[in-house]
């Protein structure tokens, strides 16, 4: 009897490690792959609200990044007193009419969802290409934990861009800029460019 009680448990235990490890490689392959993830969904109300602001075709990847940083730079505000105990999308939360009041966080997702519904819809004039949120840390351990984008072309370009930057620029009444810039280098080699620590990128 207490072998068959043995055995039951290693099977058990077997079982529960093989479909952690399943889940873990499929949630790591589907951060990978630049597209929708379990973290960003989207619903039929974020499509139809992205769609009714950005739903035209665009002639260049920069025509593209200028016309959402314009966008955020009227309608994004930056919500300060908000308290994360752990990173959640919920588009409802966020949206105010035309406005959005969130954290990067929000901002670098729904950039992503931007970017993955125009692309369904034939608007972007890049083709091939991944789209990611990018989590990162700084050295200095008493500033918060942030979040970005890049997009990453089939011919190894990649843009790098702040929503957020975008952002708190118009709070502190500076000179707007286009916050965003391309290298042909990895996510982990930007992040050692700025001395930042990745901590995920999906």
């Amino acid at each position: 009897m207490k072998i068959i009680k043995m055995t039951l448990s290693i099977v058990l235990c077997v079982a529960v490690l093989a479909t952690t490890g399943v889940a873990f490689y499929n949630n790591y392959t589907q951060n990978r792959a630049g597209r929708y993830t379990a973290a960003t969904t989207i619903s039929d109300t974020e499509r139809e609200w992205i769609l009714t602001r950005f739903g035209r075709e665009y002639s260049s990847i920069e025509e593209y990044i200028s016309t959402v940083q314009s966008y955020a730079r009227k309608n994004f505000k930056y919500h300060h007193d908000k308290t994360v105990v752990f990173q959640h999308f919920d588009f409802d939360d966020i949206e105010q009419g035309d406005r959005i009041f969130g954290i990067c966080f929000d901002f670098a997702v729904l950039f992503k969802h931007i970017t993955l519904v125009l692309d369904e819809e034939g608007f972007l004039p890049m083709k091939d290409f991944k789209v990611y949120v990018v989590d990162i840390a700084y050295e200095d351990i008493f500033k918060p934990h942030h979040s970005y984008n890049v997009i990453s072309l089939s011919d190894g370009t990649s843009y790098y861009l702040d929503l957020t930057l975008s952002v708190s620029r118009v709070e502190k009444k500076m000179e707007p800029n286009d916050d965003y810039e391309i290298f042909s280098c990895s996510i982990e080699n930007y992040c050692k460019r700025y001395k930042e620590r990745l901590l995920n990128f999906h």
